[in-house]
């Protein structure tokens, strides 16, 4: 080998060492980002009897799916007002009698709230588009199950109708 491919080829392989060490530093900032993060799995579904067509409950199953310990503070929805900017929510005037509840990694609850008929059909009137968990610095954003989504569309439509004469 002449001594300019020995240059040539220890430049290439200066940088590629210093691609390789750039390329760990980030992945290593990026995983120590990711395991300080309140991670969690959240279902919202409505309960009723059986038998009984009327909801009598709203159920947030929610799952610490993260590395730290998580304490929830209060459930709710998210209601969007095309006028009012941002996004505005709705907590339920009663929350669960578990709340706030601390969930340890790989943890599960349930948290359940009775409601009487008629909240449930006022919250549906102001259109809620998704469930929330609040856990003191973030609010973690659930789809609403389909039980209660047809719940929440089938009451808005029937509030909407002209009363019969």
């Amino acid at each position: 080998m002449e001594g300019s491919q020995v240059q040539f080829w220890s430049m290439v392989a200066a940088w590629l060492g210093a691609v390789g060490t750039i390329s760990a530093v980030i992945v290593s900032l990026w995983l120590a980002s990711r395991a300080g993060r309140v991670r969690l799995k959240v279902k919202v579904q409505i309960y009723s009897l059986e038998g009984d067509p009327e909801p009598q409950a709203i159920i947030w199953s929610v799952t610490n799916t993260g590395d730290r310990r998580v304490t929830i503070e209060h459930v709710g929805f998210r209601i969007r007002q095309p006028r009012i900017p941002g996004d505005n929510r709705a907590m339920p005037r009663n929350q669960p009698p578990c709340v706030p509840r601390i969930l340890l990694p790989g943890d599960h609850a349930a948290l359940k709230i009775a409601w009487q008929l008629s909240t449930m059909k006022e919250l549906a009137a102001s259109k809620p588009d998704r469930a929330y968990v609040f856990t003191g610095a973030k609010y973690v954003y659930a789809r609403m199950g389909t039980g209660l989504k047809a719940f929440f569309k089938n009451t808005y439509s029937e509030s909407q109708r002209p009363a019969k004469p």
